[in-house]
């Protein structure tokens, strides 16, 4: 992306979310729009809004209960509003505190990690988000903990 192309934001992502969930925009529409911000690989944009985009550009592949995905215009999705009600809520536990939500957020990431791969690279993937200062040492031991690991 060149350095004088806008990034996207996080109400961008929100806007874009709204006109589908009351109808003013196709799912499938939003999901292009989505997918072409995320081949341009945005490097402003915080997980959340990437968790947005990645939620926006899925809804081509989930049609409107009863409707097939290229008819949906016009028909508020209360699919999409609770979809979207959920990450807004995330995103102002988010925003009341951005370093604890990240360190939670890390944390899930490692038990996760380490439930499907094992404590040894659950405790290496750790690591290095403690090497980046987006862990803390004790995250890191309540995370693999939480997997039924222990280091």
């Amino acid at each position: 992306m060149s350095d004088d192309e806008p990034e996207v934001t996080r109400q961008q992502v929100e806007q874009w979310w709204r006109d589908v969930a009351e109808g003013r925009c196709s799912r499938l529409s939003a999901s292009r729009w989505a997918e072409s911000w995320l081949e341009k690989a945005p490097s402003g944009i915080e997980e959340l809004g990437i968790q947005g985009l990645l939620h926006l550009q899925a809804l081509r592949h989930q049609p409107a209960a009863g409707l097939p995905s290229s008819s949906d215009l016009g028909m508020p999705d209360a699919e999409v509003a609770d979809a979207l009600a959920r990450w807004l809520a995330e995103c102002r536990r988010h925003d009341a505190d951005p370093r604890a939500w990240d360190r939670a957020y890390f944390r899930s990431m490692i038990t996760r990690f380490a439930e499907k791969h094992g404590q040894e690279a659950g405790d290496r993937f750790g690591r290095k988000l403690v090497a980046k200062a987006l862990l803390t040492e004790s995250d890191l031991m309540a995370a693999l903990s939480a997997a039924g690991h222990q280091p």
